[in-house]
């Protein structure tokens, strides 16, 4: 008979080797267990033999310590017997669905491809050539896809008003969940020709204000909700002094604006509340191979569509005939940014946390900044 030092299936591994550390998470729970050293080493030993090796009694009561966390934790220990025990550890390969999509000769074949829309936002910015019949169109198109919520930004209503106002009145009858944000200085022209934005429970209306741009009108407003555009203490504590107790409101910090003393007193991450995140095993295999915050997702803008807000290049233009799945194929296998994790970019590649954190945001793609934590420092 032989002992077997192993670790259960739900117990995953993120390697640092140049440091010689390593983390393991406990999937049932959401513990985590730090290890370095000769630690380290075994658990290398272990992840590198399919999750279980064989060791000897000189082994035991070297690791002793590590054998009995394992233990006492649930999610490793020994096994006695005279075959290598069988574990499943977990492996994903979603390249394998991508190489099989490019290899379909038309695009346009069954609705799979569909159930990867689920978000799509429309800006309108200071044109006034928006092609509003098709994203009327696109927005059709998506009936039989997983799409339950749009972004309406209006940058500008008086140079889209038309466009605007057909949009809002087909949206009506989509039964599409919409959310509209526009800034104050235009929120009362609007408001005053679409009513419905208010009262139709299919809306949610969001007025930005910044730039300390405030009026006390805007306290007396019902069926809306206030998004305060931040970048400094300053424009926090001036705008938290003027809030009413009767209205939504929640802060934003412009992170285009802040400096980064503002962004680390409010936005960094400590080892603590990393520590602190809970995670079930589907979002943590979602963190290795996709981005949870941009998939799905899909911006019009200036007549063209990308595949996140900060994207430059994009993936099809409104001035072509336009075709809803060869656009998702696009962006399942064109674009990064739908499968842009915390693997691909310096520091956090190199980050024992790379896989619990949240998934890299619109946010940290403006200002090129990933690592918006105290753990890792470059």
């Amino acid at each position: 008979m032989h002992k077997w030092l192993y670790l259960d299936p739900y117990a995953e591994i993120t390697f640092n080797h140049s440091r010689g550390k390593c983390l393991i998470f406990n999937v049932l729970d959401s513990k985590k267990y730090l290890f370095e050293g000769e630690e380290y080493k075994m658990i290398k030993r272990i992840s590198e033999n399919g999750y279980s090796t064989k060791i000897t009694n000189s082994d035991i009561k070297e690791y002793k310590s590590l054998i009995n966390r394992f233990e006492d934790n649930f999610f490793g220990g020994i096994y006695t017997s005279i075959d290598k025990p069988l574990i499943l550890y977990p492996i994903i390969n979603i390249q394998k669905n991508l190489r099989k999509f490019k290899k379909i000769s038309y695009r346009d074949q069954g609705t799979d491809i569909l159930e990867n829309l689920l978000e799509l936002s429309i800006h309108f910015k200071n044109n006034s050539c928006i092609k509003i019949d098709k994203i009327i169109q696109l927005i059709r198109d998506a009936e039989n896809s997983s799409l339950k919520k749009i972004n309406v930004f209006i940058d500008s209503y008086s140079l889209n008003k038309e466009a605007v106002e057909i949009l809002i009145s087909f949206l009506k009858t989509a039964k599409i969940k919409t959310y509209i944000e526009i800034n104050i200085k235009e929120y009362y022209s609007f408001i005053n020709n679409l009513p419905d934005a208010k009262s139709n429970e299919i809306f949610s209306l969001q007025v930005i204000i910044a730039d300390f741009d405030f009026s006390e009108k805007i306290m007396e407003e019902k069926n809306i909700r206030i998004k305060f555009k931040i970048s400094n203490e300053e424009e926090y504590n001036y705008y938290f002094n003027k809030i009413s107790n009767n209205i939504e409101y929640n802060f934003e910090i412009d992170y285009s604006k802040a400096d980064a003393n503002f962004l680390s007193e409010n936005i960094y991450l400590n080892e603590e509340d990393i520590q602190d995140i809970k995670l079930t095993k589907q979002n943590y295999d979602a963190n290795k191979m996709l981005n949870r915050n941009l998939f799905g997702k899909l911006v019009i803008k200036n007549n063209a569509i990308y595949s996140c807000e900060n994207s430059t290049k994009a993936i099809a233009s409104l001035d072509n005939e336009i075709n809803l799945k060869q656009i998702l194929f696009d962006a399942l296998c064109k674009s990064n940014y739908w499968f842009f994790t915390r693997n691909n970019i310096m520091p956090c590649k190199s980050c024992l946390y790379k896989n619990l954190c949240p998934p890299i945001t619109e946010n940290e793609l403006q200002i090129k900044k990933y690592n918006l934590c105290n753990v890792l420092a470059m």
